[in-house]
């Protein structure tokens, strides 16, 4: 229970305890967490044919559909090589402004609303959303973001499921 009320803690705990590669069990499933460059490097560059994605990325798969988020193998490697010129370091560098600029409408936004309870993970959530949206397709997206919110609240409850329900059954997930 303590990787989803305070993943940060079993990390940091789990990581000073068994050093730079610890493997978690959740329920019936191993998570690995790499905290070494080399093994990072090795899973991600190296060997990355034989390492799957998480079970998260099934829930992405249901909003998303496949795509590069959501894909692994050749599908992935062709995806990627499409979308490859986005994300050349003069690119990236140009995303910046827009970053800091969401980054700071936020910060605004938070500070006006001192006093109030405010739901972070939402806030957090929309920002992300909208810096990926605005760098990434020049798109602005203030009245998606709701719904974007659902979306990946959605994915999310979806990965800790401890089944799945084909997408044909009308349960009123499946339906939404």
């Amino acid at each position: 229970r303590e990787g989803f009320d305070d993943p940060l803690a079993l990390f940091s705990r789990s990581l000073a305890a068994h050093g730079d590669i610890v493997r978690l069990r959740f329920g019936r499933h191993f998570y690995y967490l790499l905290n070494d460059p080399e093994a990072i490097h090795r899973v991600l560059v190296e060997n990355h044919r034989n390492y799957k994605k998480s079970r998260y990325h099934l829930g992405m798969e249901r909003v998303m559909g496949q795509g590069l988020v959501t894909s692994d193998g050749d599908f992935w490697r062709r995806a990627r090589r499409l979308a490859q010129p986005a994300f050349h370091r003069e690119r990236i560098a140009a995303m910046v402004a827009v970053m800091r600029d969401a980054t700071r409408a936020l910060v605004e936004r938070l500070t006006r609303a001192e006093g109030e309870t405010l739901q972070l993970d939402d806030a957090l959530r929309g920002l992300t959303f909208r810096i990926v949206c605005r760098a990434l397709f020049g798109a602005e997206v203030e009245g998606e973001v709701d719904d974007y919110g659902r979306a990946a609240i959605f994915a999310s409850d979806f990965a800790n499921r401890p089944y799945y329900l084909p997408a044909w059954v009308p349960t009123a997930d499946n339906r939404e």
